[in-house]
């Protein structure tokens, strides 16, 4: 809940309650006696966000139908971030190879948690000097969690490599030589690359509105900026991470951490094209803009 006091905008976390009845009427009444217990009235309800389900945003019998009954003037919309998670999500529907990879990447991280594994994949970082980053695993519920943990893979992609390599010689583990041979695929490392600067360009819409200081009006900036981004994306820019690593393997004669990687000619422009015309489509449906 934010509020104002002292001229102070505030955020708290008041009350989790199970539903009795998920319908409009059963979220009003729960709503109605929380604020009743806090001594809270619902009349002094500016504006509310919520996601965008018919039960909370339909025109009958939702709650906030409930709501404006006794309140017509109040505001709400359809939460941004749950928005930006519907656009992510529209997009894995569309292309079945992203499915695969999210799930291979989960499974991927899942192997090399074990505590032998991950004693592993520290120990390298540590005989380099490197500072040593935690496995970062993603939830079906959070697309950032995936987001971070492909950010890991790139950042830490030698190290992954390396680990992988080691535990299918000494152990002669055939998971651990398959998940090697899936990485340096350049198929995997365009998918990789690409979504990173993607989804990283759409954490602006995840991230901004969550700032308590933030202005109402100003949300929306957020959105046309990411939109901008998007539009404006191509894999020939010089800041991407997919431009970065394929400069990386051309000037080191297509080899990256002694693995040949064979590029085909222009497939990552097509692919990433096609992403792009699928979030934006996403955009104008879920953003109206």
């Amino acid at each position: 809940m934010r509020y104002s006091k002292d001229g102070r905008a505030c955020e708290s976390f008041i009350s989790i309650r199970a539903l009795d009845l998920f319908t409009g009427q059963g979220l009003f009444d729960k709503l109605r006696n929380i604020l009743r217990e806090k001594e809270l009235s619902l009349d002094k309800l500016l504006a509310i966000s919520t996601d965008g389900a018919n039960v909370m945003m339909g025109e009958e019998d939702s709650l906030i139908s409930r709501l404006r009954v006794n309140n017509p003037n109040l505001l709400s919309t359809h939460c941004f971030a749950r928005r930006a998670n519907l656009i992510v999500k529209d997009l894995f529907k569309c292309f079945p190879e992203l499915i695969s990879l999210k799930r291979n990447i989960k499974e991927l991280v899942t192997y090399l948690r074990t505590p032998k594994r991950r004693m592993i994949f520290n120990n390298i970082q540590k005989y380099d000097n490197e500072k040593i980053h935690a496995l970062l695993g993603n939830t079906e519920f959070r697309w950032t969690s995936f987001f971070f943990s492909l950010d890991r893979i790139i950042n830490k992609y030698e190290y992954f490599l390396s680990t992988l390599k080691e535990i299918a010689i000494k152990e002669k583990d055939v998971i651990a030589q398959s998940f090697y041979c899936y990485l340096t695929k350049f198929d995997t490392l365009k998918n990789i690359f690409i979504l990173n600067d993607l989804l990283n360009i759409m954490t602006t819409i995840e991230k901004q509105p969550q700032n308590k200081n933030i202005k109402f009006t100003e949300v929306i900036n957020f959105v046309e900026y990411a939109k901008f981004k998007i539009t404006s994306y191509t894999v020939y820019n010089e800041n991407t991470s997919i431009r970065k690593f394929i400069d990386t393997l051309i000037n080191n004669d297509k080899r990256i951490y002694g693995v040949d990687i064979v590029i085909p000619n222009d497939v990552y422009l097509e692919v990433a094209d096609e992403y792009k015309k699928k979030l934006l489509k996403s955009f104008k449906k879920r953003f109206y803009i």
